[in-house]
Formats: structure tokens, sequence, C-alpha cells
């Protein structure tokens, strides 16, 4: 998979297009170890789930595996490419077959608990990419077992990274599920691990009525409004007044999908939060093509340059025109 030569070029142009980025620290080690990996594998074997919820994504790797085989200049160097379902019962099966049939390298699966049950298979001693990374916090992995996963700690970590810059005191927002929790968890260590502080966590249910609720409560709109109504009652007259948020907030660390982002970001700026930052991770995001997202307005997340178009456009747009559904 690794040619040393195209290597060094390519991540040379990645430092120059991204300076700074944390990631750049680790070119030099894997300069070093890339002559280790050079030999490039004769027959992949994609180990893929093409029912159930992860049907799209599978479908989706499968295609950029064929854009990259066609996109290759070297054809002569091309390996045979072959694909396998990894559907819940027959990972294995799979897998075994697939090395019977002459691969070299597997690609998958995507599910963890598959991935767990390849990184145990003794019996399978050829490299594998497996695209997600497994609970066990057992040091030891057999070699050329590689995992690769987007997961939402490690999201969670680079939005907190992009955030520190704006200040030290956060305001945490987060759906009131597994997941939410989850990603909470991890801004909140992140955010400690670099001398920020949390001034409040509020979770908050998928309705209209509590979105509004929950931002009311981070802001401390409801404490100013009861503030209100006591002065109103020991004065024992009738006052105006407009309640007034919190000052001490420098950002806010969202944990959110497009339907809670949509809501929450209206009801920030209602409640005159429109100058707090907002930050989330790249779950926040919904490509809409050519509609616009104006209650998305402010909001920064992360993620990959080239799911923008920003970075090799060429494969980019050859991509999009022939699987338009997949990017």
């Amino acid at each position: 998979l690794f040619d040393t030569a195209q290597f060094i070029e390519h991540s040379g142009n990645w430092t120059q297009a991204y300076p700074g980025h944390p990631a750049t620290n680790l070119i030099e080690t894997l300069v070093e170890r890339s002559e280790l990996i050079s030999v490039r594998p004769r027959k992949i074997a994609l180990l893929l789930p093409f029912d159930g919820r992860l049907a799209s994504a599978a479908k989706a790797i499968r295609d950029g595996f064929v854009t990259a085989w066609y996109l290759d200049p070297r054809p002569q160097s091309r390996p045979e490419v072959q694909v396998y379902s990894s559907s819940a019962d027959q990972m294995l099966n799979s897998a075994r077959t697939a090395v019977a049939d002459g691969a070299d390298f597997l690609v998958g699966p995507l599910r963890k608990e598959q991935v767990e049950l390849l990184r145990g298979a003794s019996d399978l001693s050829v490299n594998v990419l497996a695209l997600n990374v497994t609970e066990s916090t057992d040091s030891e992995s057999r070699p050329g077992f590689y995992q690769f996963g987007l997961t939402p700690e490690d999201e969670a970590a680079e939005t907190v990274r992009l955030a520190a810059a704006r200040g030290k005191h956060a305001l945490l927002l987060a759906p009131d599920t597994n997941w939410g929790r989850r990603v909470a968890a991890a801004y909140r260590t992140s955010w400690e691990g670099i001398g920020g502080n949390i001034l409040d966590e509020i979770y908050f249910e998928q309705d209209s009525q509590a979105y509004a609720e929950a931002v009311k409560s981070a802001l401390k709109i409801s404490a100013s409004e009861q503030r209100g109504a006591n002065l109103r009652q020991l004065l024992n007259r009738p006052l105006h007044y407009s309640p007034r948020r919190r000052d001490d907030v420098d950002l806010i660390l969202l944990a959110a999908f497009p339907s809670n982002a949509r809501q929450i970001l209206p009801q920030l700026r209602y409640f005159g939060a429109q100058d707090i930052p907002v930050f989330s991770t790249s779950h926040v995001y919904q490509d809409t093509s050519s509609k616009d997202e104006p209650d998305l307005n402010g909001l920064t997340f992360s993620d990959m340059p080239w799911l923008f178009g920003l970075s090799d456009t060429e494969s980019f747009n050859i991509v999009r025109r022939h699987w338009q559904q997949n990017v």
C-alpha cells in the first residue's frame, strides 16, 4: 500500500497545505516506518456489510476503492481488489475464504464487534486494515493489524483544539442520549486537559420546547427572569425589564446532529448569545448541496477537506459525478 517516495512527496504537500496541524509531528516517524510497509499487496479483500444500517457506508467505501484503483497512475502495479460480505454471522468465514482465494491484505470490517473477532483470529496471518477500533484495553496487538476509526472522542479532541484559541470558559450542550453523554465526556476530558473550565453541562431532550429551556438554563436566562419576578413582588408594582444572559462564557461546545443544531443555534441568537462562538464535531453537518443553512450560520466544525472539494478536486469531481448519492 505504501510507496515511500510518493508518501514523502504527498506528506510534504499536505504539511504545506495544513501548517500547524497536530499530525505534522508524526510525519518524520511515518517516513521512517514507511520503508517497513512499502511492499504493495497483490490482492486486497474488502470485508464490507452490504445489509443493515451500514450498507450505505459499505457502498461508499467500495466505490472509493474502485475510484482509487482506476485513478492509480501505475496500472502495472495495481493490486487485484475483491469484495466479500461481512454480514454478522459470516465475517470470519468470508475472511478465511478471501485468504484462501489469495488475498494478502484485508480491509474491513466496519462493525466494532467484528473488528474484535478478526483481531483475535490467530489463523489469519495476513495484514489487516480494520475500519473501526475495538474497545479492548489489551495493549498487545498482532503484527500487521491496523485499526482506523473516526471516533466521536477523536473528533471532540480536535474540536477542543480549535476552540482553545477563543478562551478558557465554556458551556457544554449535548442531547440527553448515550451518544450525547459520550461526546460530552470527551469534550470535558479534553477541555480540562488543556486547563479549560466547563461552566455548565446542559443536556437537552429533542423537542422544540426542550431546546429553548436548555438554552435558557445554560445562559441563566431563567435565573434572570426569576430575579425580575422577585423584584416585582418585593416592590409590589409593575416593572418592565429584559432578562440578561450570563457574561462569563467564552465559547460553547456543542454535541449535536443537524436536526438538533438547527433548533439550538436560533435559540442562542434569540436569547442574545449570537456573539458567543459555537464549536461542534462533524456530526452537526449534513450536505445540503445548493440549499442554504441560515440556522447554522456562525457555527464552527471540523471535517475532512476532501468532503468539501478543497483537496484533490479532480478525484472529488469524478466521484461526485458518478456516485453523487455517496458524497
